[in-house]
């Protein structure tokens, strides 16, 4: 599909009419399974340049978020617009991040929101050796290095998500001071 195509989809799905040129750049990269990392100003549109490549892969792709209300406010959004969205934090029960994890494995969820802590829980880790992932994505990546690999040490432990995607797809949403973010994530 070409550009118009897509953006033609892109009205009907999020009732946005074009992308500026840069969005577009990466999309059509994440869509052609390279990995990215995108380093631009907050309100830019970066949330965009992942949600979109969500609603045309065939999985699922999972958010790597350190913020719970923003977790919150994207997948009020995603909803609103009748794609599938979750989130699976801390704010939940333990039964409802299961429901969600199950929702997930029947293939119900388009985009699913975690904390980077959800690493850890054993779960997690082996819904996910189950779940057909499309895409990983780490926003706000800033975080990482401006906080410190300290203040969420989970983050380090997306390697062990990403070596399970066929295709080897990562995107991180990331503002300017994400400059700094490095390592490898292979």
């Amino acid at each position: 599909m070409n550009r118009q195509e897509h953006e033609i989809k892109l009205r009907q799905i999020f009732g946005i009419n074009h992308f500026y040129d840069e969005q577009w750049d990466a999309i059509s990269r994440i869509l052609n399974g390279e990995r990215i990392l995108m380093i631009e100003r907050t309100g830019f549109g970066k949330s965009l340049c992942y949600q979109y490549p969500a609603t045309q892969f065939s999985g699922i792709t999972v958010i790597l978020s350190p913020l719970i209300a923003l977790m919150r406010d994207q997948v009020k959004s995603l909803n609103s617009k009748g794609i599938s969205a979750r989130y699976i934090n801390s704010e939940q029960s333990p039964e409802d991040n299961t429901n969600t994890i199950q929702e997930a494995l029947q293939g119900k969820v388009k985009i699913l929101y975690i904390a980077p802590e959800r690493q850890e829980n054993q779960e997690w880790i082996e819904a996910t050796r189950k779940m057909n992932l499309s895409m990983v994505v780490i926003d706000e990546a800033h975080t990482i290095s401006v906080w410190g690999h300290d203040f969420r040490p989970d983050f380090r432990k997306i390697k062990n998500l990403v070596k399970q995607l066929p295709k080897s797809l990562i995107v991180f949403g990331a503002t300017t001071i994400a400059k700094t973010v490095g390592g490898d994530l292979s």
